[in-house]
């Protein structure tokens, strides 16, 4: 004798063999469909993830500290500044200070450069980690003293050059305060530090 079909697990009570039949069809071929989605969800978080490894890799390549290309860049912006191009000067600074962040003397380029650009707040923090670093503090006294000039802080220049300098900076120094006396209209004193500058360094 021949058996009925036996009706399928959770089939609506009276409902047709085929209509139940179709119903978890229509099921199973909606839950194959949802597949191709996953698959490009999991593929654009791995494209992402590997964005970001590559992205990482790329940064730490190009800051990764170079003594030699700090050197480099430092020479680079000393020959810049010294032909009076400031702008190139800092440009070539940064990639020392980049290249060289613990480098002392690449924040003091950073800075020399600034104060011939006018910044002299940008000049004050490279030559406040310059200190930080290591850097004499005597030999910053006229860069300090330039830098509080060009932010019009004549007064504070002048309280910076009192403290004594070394001998290869006396006539730098002089100059600074030359500007810093002209600042404050005193013009017979500006006159003066520019005359003991001369004599310091007649060839500077």
């Amino acid at each position: 004798m021949t058996s009925s079909p036996e009706p399928l697990a959770n089939a609506p009570a009276g409902a047709p063999v085929d209509t139940v039949a179709d119903t978890h069809s229509g099921r199973r071929r909606h839950h194959h469909r949802r597949h191709p989605l996953r698959v490009v969800l999991v593929a654009v978080a791995a494209i992402g993830v590997f964005a970001m490894a590559a992205y990482g890799a790329w940064h730490w390549w190009e800051t990764r500290p170079d003594p030699a290309a700090a050197r480099t860049s430092l020479q680079r912006s000393t020959d810049y500044l010294a032909a009076g191009n400031a702008t190139a000067a800092r440009s070539q600074a940064l990639d020392a200070v980049r290249y060289g962040p613990d480098t002392a003397a690449a924040h003091v380029a950073l800075a020399r450069a600034l104060i011939a650009l006018d910044d002299g707040a940008g000049a004050s923090g490279a030559l406040d980690r310059a200190a930080t670093l290591g850097y004499p503090a005597q030999r910053l006294i006229p860069l300090r003293a330039h830098a509080e000039v060009t932010q019009g802080n004549a007064d504070r220049a002048l309280v910076a050059l009192a403290a004594p300098v070394v001998e290869q900076d006396r006539a730098y120094a002089l100059r600074v305060e030359a500007q810093a006396l002209t600042a404050q209209e005193n013009y017979a004193g500006a006159l003066e530090a520019l005359d003991q500058a001369l004599q310091t360094a007649p060839d500077d």
